[in-house]
């Protein structure tokens, strides 16, 4: 059993994250392998596919700790709106402030991924207290 203090703790953790990768200047993003300024096409393939799979996996992982975190449905459900809406936040500032294009697409993937996240996160069996290594009474 997991502490759902402790996933709260790291879904917030986890969301600043994202929200500071996502404004990484191109250069830190071409390190990694998200991003590239290559006319290539096999290039630009490789790094849109690392995009949209970086997209899946860091905002999956952030609705499912906010969903293991949880107790109730609805619960989930304003955790699912949240990181859809900071999916789709995200992209919004990026084109405002960098003046690049507005990528849909992204925030589908970010969607996706919380409604699946959201799923699969509360299914994580959770408790307010550690027992490991404890007997019960």
């Amino acid at each position: 059993m997991l502490n759902r203090s402790l996933l709260m703790r790291l879904a917030v953790l986890w969301t600043a994250a994202i929200v500071i990768g996502s404004f990484l200047p191109i250069e830190m993003k071409e390190a990694i392998g998200t991003e590239t300024r290559s006319s290539l096409p096999a290039v630009q393939h490789r790094a849109a596919i690392r995009h949209r799979v970086g997209h899946l996996i860091a905002f999956g992982i952030a609705a499912s700790l906010f969903a293991a975190a949880s107790t109730r449905n609805s619960h989930r459900v304003y955790y699912f709106l949240l990181v859809a809406a900071l999916g789709s936040t995200i992209e919004y500032s990026q084109h405002l402030i960098f003046g690049s294009a507005f990528e849909w697409w992204d925030i589908r993937d970010d969607t996706l991924a919380a409604v699946v996240g959201c799923f699969l996160g509360s299914f994580v069996p959770t408790s307010f207290e550690l027992n490991w290594g404890k007997k019960a009474r």
